[in-house]
Parts: structure tokens; sequence; C-alpha cells
């Protein structure tokens, strides 16, 4: 229907595992600008410790390429702190974004909110390390997990941090270049 209407332009955020390269294709036909991923970890452990599902790496990738041939961009979700993660599990997802997924990435913090399953799980293991609210952004730890501590979280956003201002100065000098 948005294709036969012509000229709408959209943006849609859904899961990887719920398109395929040719969905990719008929979506950017109709219209779609960007697609927002949220892939929250690539690790099945941390994944499942979770309750969510687990991304195959070449689906991701598979996905990344036709999007960019099909010229919609994608904005790639991930999170840091989710129950079962360690250091090496948020380090692997760090370096495989940024050497595998074109466009926007960004990684959070697991935010434990009030009345979520996330909020009792740290609750009930003392793992609240920030009660005031207006800190709730996803953007500095305001909990810990069994395997990485606040501290620990907020040495690997910094990493990540670097990786995006390393791609998005290779991006100005590529487009120096051009």
């Amino acid at each position: 229907g948005l294709r036969a209407m012509g000229g709408i332009r959209w943006v849609c955020e859904t899961r990887p595992d719920t398109v395929t390269p040719d969905l990719i294709r008929a979506m950017a036909l109709a219209g779609c600008i960007q697609i927002n991923f949220g892939i929250e970890s690539l690790s099945p452990r941390v994944l499942a410790a979770s309750g969510r599902k687990a991304v195959e790496k070449s689906l991701l990738i598979s996905l990344a390429a036709e999007a960019q041939r099909s010229g919609v961009k994608l904005f790639c979700f991930f999170i840091m702190g989710l129950p079962d993660q360690e250091r090496a599990d948020v380090i692997e997802d760090v370096n495989f974004a940024f050497a595998n997924l074109p466009g926007l990435v960004q990684f959070t913090c697991a935010t434990p909110y009030p009345a979520t399953a996330m909020r009792e799980w740290a609750e009930a293991r003392n793992y609240i390390v920030e009660e005031d609210y207006a800190k709730y952004s996803g953007y500095a730890p305001v909990m810990r997990n069994d395997k990485l501590s606040a501290e620990d979280l907020t040495e690997l956003m910094a990493f990540a941090r670097k990786k995006l201002q390393a791609r998005r100065g290779s991006e100005r000098t590529l487009r120096s270049l051009a």
C-alpha cells in the first residue's frame, strides 16, 4: 500500500530476525529510509539469561549488506550490563558492530526502570547502584550485574565511544577525500 501511494518516507524499529534481505528490498521500494534493529547482545548465553532470542552474526551481516545496497540506513542498538554479561561479551559486541554494521550504532547500559522485570531482577540481587531516577538515561550505569561493576560498565561505555569517534573520524576523512 505504501508503495502504491508513492513518496512516503518512513522508518521502523524491529528485531533483525523478523526481516529478510528480500523484505528490506521491498521496504526500500515502499519508501523505508531507516530500520532500527534491537540487537541487545550477540551472546546467546546473555540473551537467554535476559529472556531474549539470539540473532546469528551472519544474518546481521547479510541484512546490513542488503540495507546498504537498497539505500536503507541502519541504526543498531546494543545493551551493556545485561544478566550474565561479561566484559568479553561487550567487547565482542562493540568490535563486531563497528566492523560489520554500517550506519548508526548505539550502546547503552541496562536500566532497571520501576515496575519492570529488569528492576525486580536487579533488586532481588542488590545490583542497583543508583536510586536517583534522574540518572536513568541508559548512558550511565545505574545497576551492575554479577560479572560487571558500575565502574566496568563506565569503562566499556568509554571503549564504545572511542570506537564511534574513530568511525566518525574515518568517515570525515573519507568524505573530505571525496
